[in-house]
């Protein structure tokens, strides 16, 4: 134990026995190994966590640049939808124009149908355009059949033409 002592001129304020000294040595050693120990578990965490904050950061900028990637895809997509509505809208219209049209159409090709077979009839019934029909599957000409069959210029043209399909 510590005891105060005095020594000539020096004095000691303390004292302490071999043994004492000993288990104090030893007590502050095994002190410093475990701070050493735990200095050195502190070192191999922070460097452990070191790597994981690099890994964390490597993986959120892959993240980012994902991220960057599907935004500018999501905003193709929904400009290919706009221009898609767009022009789907316009079709529509289109296709209605279409239909119209079609439906004059073959409602004037009726009206040829029926006037050529009105011609047919008529045709049929004159023996003056008989005689026209027959001149013009020879190959008559236009002035030809005015003279023969007395037709006017339209006729014999309108004859020939109807004859040639």
């Amino acid at each position: 134990m510590l005891k105060p002592e005095n020594k000539g001129k020096v004095y000691v304020l303390y004292s302490i026995d071999e043994g004492a000294f000993l288990f104090l040595m030893y007590g502050l050693s095994a002190l410093a190994a475990v701070a050493l120990i735990v200095a050195i578990v502190a070192l191999l965490q922070s460097r452990a966590l070191s790597r994981e904050m690099v890994e964390l950061h490597r993986q959120a900028t892959l993240s980012e640049q994902r991220l960057v990637k599907l935004e500018k895809a999501l905003i193709q997509q929904q400009e290919l939808i706009h221009g898609l509505r767009s022009n789907g809208f316009g079709v529509h219209d289109d296709v209605k124009a279409l239909d119209t049209r079609l439906a004059a159409l073959e409602s004037q090709q009726m009206e040829i149908v029926s006037k050529q077979t009105e011609f047919e009839h008529q045709e049929a019934s004159s023996p003056l355009y008989t005689r026209a029909a027959k001149l013009v599957d020879s190959g008559a000409t236009v002035d030809e059949l005015m003279e023969e069959c007395d037709l006017p210029r339209a006729e014999a043209e309108l004859l020939i033409s109807l004859r040639a399909k």
